[in-house]
C-alpha cells in the first residue's frame, strides 16, 4: 500500500531498501516483489518512465538512482505551486470578505478553482475595485446581481 500511495516519492526507495533486507535469504520472493514494483511504478501516470526487466531489487534500486531526483524535484515543485495557490484563494477571499462583505457559495467555489494567473488579476482589481462586479468582470457568473433567496421569490 505504501508503495502504491506514497506520500513522497523518496519513501518508494526507502521501501525498496527495506523489502531488500527483509527478503534477503527469500530470492523468489524478492524476484516477485521485483516484478510488481516494476510494473507498479510504470503504470503510474505521474513516473512517466522505462525500467528495464530486472530480477533484484538492488538492482532496482540501482536503476531507478535518477529518477528518484527527478521524482523528489517534482514532488517539490507540486506542492510549492499548491501552496501558492491555496495562499491565493484565501488571500482573496479574506480581501474581497473585507471589501464587500460575505461572499456567495458559488463565489467562493469560482475562487478555488480558478488558475493562480486569475487569482492574481482578481487580487489587483479587488484592491480598488468600487464593487465586486468589477473584480469580476470577465467571469462568467454576473457577480453584480445578488441570487435571489426565499424572501424575494
Amino acid at each position: 500500500m505504501r508503495i502504491e500511495h506514497p506520500d513522497k516519492p523518496e519513501h518508494i526507495r526507502e521501501l525498496i531498501q527495506l523489502l531488500d533486507v527483509w527478503l534477503a535469504d527469500m530470492p523468489e520472493l524478492r524476484r516477485t516483489f521485483v516484478l510488481w514494483l516494476r510494473a507498479t511504478l510504470m503504470r503510474r501516470s505521474n513516473y512517466t518512465i522505462h525500467i528495464p526487466l530486472i530480477e533484484d531489487l538492488k538492482e532496482l534500486d540501482m536503476a531507478m538512482a535518477p529518477q528518484w531526483a527527478k521524482w523528489a524535484q517534482d514532488f517539490k515543485q507540486e506542492g510549492w505551486q499548491e501552496g501558492r495557490h491555496s495562499f491565493g484563494v484565501q488571500s482573496l477571499q479574506k480581501l474581497l470578505t473585507k471589501r464587500f462583505s460575505p461572499l456567495e457559495p458559488d463565489l467562493l467555489a469560482q475562487i478555488e478553482v480558478a488558475p493562480l494567473t486569475t487569482l492574481e488579476t482578481w487580487f489587483d482589481r479587488a484592491i480598488d475595485a468600487p464593487s465586486l462586479a468589477a473584480v469580476f468582470a470577465d467571469a462568467p457568473h454576473d457577480w453584480s446581481v445578488p441570487p435571489r433567496g426565499k424572501a424575494d421569490v
